[in-house]
């Protein structure tokens, strides 16, 4: 049902916020995270499908926590990592973390996109020596990956291990007979060059 004030939409209908389509895919995926880990790695021809026990995580501050519980007596603000640093998801396992950056409706900018390559090599220190294999993926709509040349000039310095698209979370959740969800995903995935909310009807 519409709200009048919002010209007869809910506020689910407006929102461009990623924090709110990457909670979906948190709340499909956190029941079963090793269902997801292994058609993530098929998907994106990652090489992790056989690993197993993974955990997910969303909206991580990893540096700030694992300080808090992890390093007793010892402040964040007086090491070179930051409390306000935070990944859209993480998948936790003994193997590896594996970090899904999101965009929806931004665009990945290249200062963000230095700091993960400084985050892959921050954590590795940080665990050492008991650091996993980390990796990082990017999620954003199709059309922006097959529009914007930057993305294969990331994977190839090894910034990004390799993408997934909102397109492909649709088709993940329809699997799952989530069509709520799939449709959430499928917004998603038009949104950035969404003109008006005509743009985004199914």
């Amino acid at each position: 049902m519409g709200i009048k004030y919002l010209d007869g939409n809910g506020w689910s209908d407006l929102t461009r916020e990623e924090r709110y389509y990457c909670a979906y895919l948190y709340f499909l995926v956190k029941d079963d995270p090793d269902r997801f880990m292994e058609w993530l790695s098929n998907k994106a021809d990652l090489s992790f499908k056989n690993w197993k026990n993974w955990e997910a995580g969303y909206e991580v501050c990893f540096y700030r926590d694992y300080y808090k519980w992890l390093r007793k007596g010892i402040s964040i603000k007086k090491s070179k990592y930051s409390e306000k640093r935070s990944f859209d998801l993480c998948f936790f396992s003994e193997e590896a973390i594996v970090i899904i950056e999101a965009k929806v409706h931004e665009i990945f900018e290249s200062d963000q996109v230095d700091s993960f390559e400084k985050d892959r090599t921050d954590i590795k220190k940080l665990l050492y020596p008991n650091a996993p294999e980390i990796l990082i993926i990017a999620l954003a709509g199709e059309r922006y990956f097959a529009e914007t040349k930057k993305f294969d000039e990331w994977k190839m310095k090894g910034i990004f291990d390799e993408k997934i698209t909102w397109k492909d979370l649709a088709d993940y959740a329809n699997d799952l007979e989530n069509e709520e969800t799939a449709k959430i995903f499928r917004r998603a995935n038009k949104l950035r060059y969404a003109a008006d909310l005509t743009d985004l009807a199914e």
